[in-house]
């Protein structure tokens, strides 16, 4: 394709009687030649996404003129190509074996490794190799300062980072036995028992303890991102690319669940525990088979824990009230209603 310098397409228009005409034709004959050029970039290092994010760089890569570039082009602006079955770092390989769940900016699946079954993360959107690091960052924090406590396990693993096929890696380790809150409504579709949710809030609590007491907010205590074992009445809280320190604006990425947050997120306030808390008990209210658009509770679950509940989502950046004091409440709430903590067996298949 031949690319005809500007001095030469002025000179091509000298002829022209009418200086305005020359004018107009100049204008689109540079402008096709930019074309052009974005075209050949495209071909040859494939940024599509780059030029895009200068339009609409605050809410990449969600947003009205995001998603409406995506329909215009016809498909989405993300790498989407068929993963690989294997990827290599460079220490390891990693057999991929089957995929576990496809997020907001990752896809996540199970692979064999020299040291064992892992997890890894395979960005499915061009830029967020910032986000993964961070995850990775977080993660070995928390690890580090909780070592020789039980809330380590609440947490996941890392293992490490790398760049394949241009984009960064996330190895953690995988634990089996887990399954998110969305898997376990499937198979529990009027919603769980007051003393499943009991055990789960506690765990949910505890963690959320730990992260805020390391200054950070997790961002997306959501269904997908809360892991429970039912077995052993262990959790689990995945999903840190969304986390933020606490005081810093929190974006909301996550369309599926974008009406469960609160209206400062919508207003980029600065996030506080509070919200935290707010989709912990958005995910409980959930669980429990209610709605958790309305805040509207099952006829099943007790007064006393509902009330414990919204109170949960009423909470504001400049409440005192941090998840270990909401613990503390819920233990005795859960102890004055049914007594010393009793081992609840929860079916899956």
């Amino acid at each position: 394709m031949r690319m005809f310098p500007p001095g030469e397409i002025l000179e091509l228009l000298r002829g022209v009687d009418s200086s305005s005409m020359m004018i107009t034709i100049a204008v689109f004959a540079l402008l096709a030649q930019t074309l052009l050029w974005l075209g050949y970039f495209r071909l040859q290092y494939g940024p599509r996404r780059w030029w895009l994010r200068l339009l609409d760089v605050d809410s990449y890569p969600a947003g009205s003129l995001w998603e409406a570039m995506q329909e215009v082009i016809g498909m989405p602006l993300g790498r989407d190509a068929i993963d690989p079955s294997a990827v290599v770092s460079p220490t390891r390989k990693y057999q991929l074996i089957e995929p576990l769940v496809s997020g907001d900016l990752c896809n996540v699946y199970r692979a064999t490794s020299p040291v064992g079954t892992v997890a890894i993360k395979i960005p499915r959107v061009d830029g967020c190799g910032q986000l993964i690091a961070k995850e990775q960052m977080i993660l070995r924090r928390i690890q580090a300062e909780s070592s020789g406590t039980l809330y380590r396990k609440y947490f996941p693993t890392p293992v490490e980072t790398f760049q394949f096929d241009g984009r960064l890696h996330s190895v953690l380790r995988y634990r089996r036995g887990y399954f998110n809150a969305a898997q376990i409504l499937e198979q529990h579709p009027p919603g769980l028992d007051a003393r499943h949710l009991a055990w789960m809030f506690n765990r949910t609590l505890e963690a959320l303890g730990v992260v805020h007491r390391l200054g950070w907010i997790h961002g997306a205590v959501l269904p997908p991102h809360l892991l429970f074992h039912p077995a052993a009445h262990g959790m689990q809280l995945i999903g840190w690319t969304h986390a933020v320190p606490i005081g810093t604006p929190l974006r909301v990425v996550s369309k599926e669940f974008k009406s469960w947050y609160p209206p400062e997120c919508e207003r980029r306030e600065s996030a506080s525990v509070a919200l935290d808390i707010h989709l912990a008990a958005k995910s409980m209210i959930y669980l429990a088979g209610g709605d958790p658009l309305g805040d509207e509770l099952p006829d099943h679950l007790p007064i006393e824990i509902g009330v414990f509940f919204r109170e949960c989502l009423s909470m504001t950046r400049g409440d005192r009230t941090n998840a270990w004091r909401l613990h503390e409440q819920f233990r005795e709430l859960l102890e004055n209603l049914f007594g010393p903590p009793r081992f609840c067996h929860l079916t899956m298949s």
